[in-house]
């Protein structure tokens, strides 16, 4: 399927870290609240990272960049044009192989071959 030879997407489907920062979320704000100085929280803003001035990462607690296609939260950070691309890479590979079983299957005139 062409996974291997693709390395953002093994990246991207074994990333758990924004898996885990959205399960999470709740120990994340915890330490937020402990480790804070300010206090300050920026919260589902669209837009790109320097709208809001003076920010740390940690305040910033969900965020989506439309000119990047990034998605931040906290400290972590995902692009969804290359996940979206690698996901559609997947299906197009799946659907290759899919052929190519087919193919391989229903050839007219030979025998189907036999699985184990």
């Amino acid at each position: 399927m062409g996974i291997t030879k693709n390395r953002t997407l093994a990246e991207v489907l074994n990333n758990t870290l924004l898996r885990n920062a959205l399960e999470h979320v709740d120990a994340r704000l915890d330490s937020w609240g402990q480790t804070t100085m300010t206090f300050n929280l920026a919260m589902f803003n669209t837009g790109p990272k320097d709208m809001i001035v003076g920010l740390t990462d940690d305040e910033r607690f969900m965020e989506y960049d439309p000119a990047t296609h990034e998605i931040r939260m906290l400290r972590e950070t995902l692009n969804l044009r290359t996940l979206s691309t690698n996901v559609r890479n997947v299906l197009q590979g799946a659907e290759n192989a899919q052929h190519v079983l087919r193919a391989a299957i229903f050839v007219p005139g030979h025998a189907p071959p036999a699985f184990p």
